[in-house]
């Protein structure tokens, strides 16, 4: 699970933090900020694209890379339980889906 996924440095979107991404091989969430300087949606998106049915991603609308929106005052454990609302389902499917080890 990625929250903020630093995909490239701010000033610097053409140096992708990608490549090992692809050898991860397990179901990945990514929760981002739309408005992250750290994750340009275009860019992200490629990234997304190429893992294919393993990663999913939830945009946090407006949201920077600490998932502040503008104009909307939320506590740090606010912003936690929005996240939360996100990822708990996404957990649940993937734990449901994945086999037991013994």
């Amino acid at each position: 699970m990625f929250l903020g996924y630093p995909l490239h440095p701010p000033a610097n979107p053409e140096r992708l933090r990608a490549e090992h991404l692809g050898r991860i091989g397990v179901p990945m969430l990514f929760v981002q900020g739309t408005r992250d300087p750290f994750a340009r949606s275009d860019l992200l998106e490629r990234v997304l694209a190429r893992l294919g049915d393993l990663a999913t991603c939830v945009p946090i609308e407006g949201g920077d890379h600490s998932f502040n929106v503008p104009g909307v005052r939320e506590a740090p454990g606010e912003i936690g339980a929005r996240l939360a609302e996100h990822a708990g389902p996404w957990v649940r499917r993937i734990a449901a889906s994945t086999p037991e080890a013994h």
